[in-house]
């Protein structure tokens, strides 16, 4: 019971139970797992096991203490983690992504009435952090790009989340997530035109991708038809 593989391994097979069973029980077996493995000073990466079974729990049980301990779990984690991890290779998920994952769902909750307050702000730039660490990792990770861009939709800086969006499409550009949001953003700040004006950079950037093409005809012919 005291090795620390053992329970970690315990804790991911609790965790993935949970997810294929929807089973939020499992979520708390995992924790327990996990922490008794963290608790050992041997497996940091358990830390991010256990945040990662509580923002899970999180979704299944909406209780906000849930939340709130995973993302203590979560910074204890990362935090200690150093660049030796011979743990990590047991887990099916990525450690800095779960922490940038449970920060913005924390961002969220705090900002879910509306209303801007020193926690909120300080949860969005502990998010934003988080998410430029995954970036600073794989500059081409499209998720990151596209949470980085709602991050800034949620506090309303919608050119700066158009600016996130055309970095990530710069680096990812066959991604269509990001696509789809390109053009909703570019929308929202100049209509059509935004969007025309978006992919007609991205085509001269890209041009033997269709995709490019396809949204700037498509641009195209819905400022023709406004005409």
């Amino acid at each position: 019971p005291d090795d620390p593989e053992v329970q970690l391994l315990r804790g991911e097979c609790s965790l993935r139970m949970g997810v294929e069973d929807g089973n939020p029980l499992m979520f708390a077996d995992a924790r327990i797992a996990f922490l008794s493995a963290a608790r050992t000073n041997r497996a940091d990466e358990a830390w991010l096991g256990a945040a990662r079974a509580g923002w899970l729990s999180y979704y299944a049980t909406s209780e906000a203490r849930e939340l709130a301990d995973a993302l203590a779990h979560a910074k204890t984690g990362m935090g200690r983690l150093g660049t030796e991890r011979p743990f990590e290779k047991y887990l099916a998920f990525d450690l800095e992504r779960t922490y940038a994952e449970i920060a913005f769902t924390a961002y969220t909750a705090a900002r879910g009435s509306g209303a801007i307050s020193e926690r909120s702000n300080a949860l969005f730039e502990e998010t934003r952090t988080a998410l430029e660490a995954v970036i600073g990792d794989d500059a081409s990770d499209s998720w990151a790009w596209g949470q980085l861009a709602n991050l800034y939709e949620w506090e309303g800086r919608t050119q700066d989340a158009n600016d996130a969006l055309a970095r990530g499409l710069a680096l990812a550009p066959e991604d269509a997530s990001l696509h789809d949001s390109q053009v909703r953003v570019a929308l929202q700040l100049g209509g059509w035109s935004a969007v025309a004006s978006a992919y007609e950079a991205f085509s001269s950037d890209h041009p033997q991708l269709a995709v490019g093409h396809w949204h700037l005809g498509r641009a195209t012919y819905e400022l023709a038809l406004a005409a």
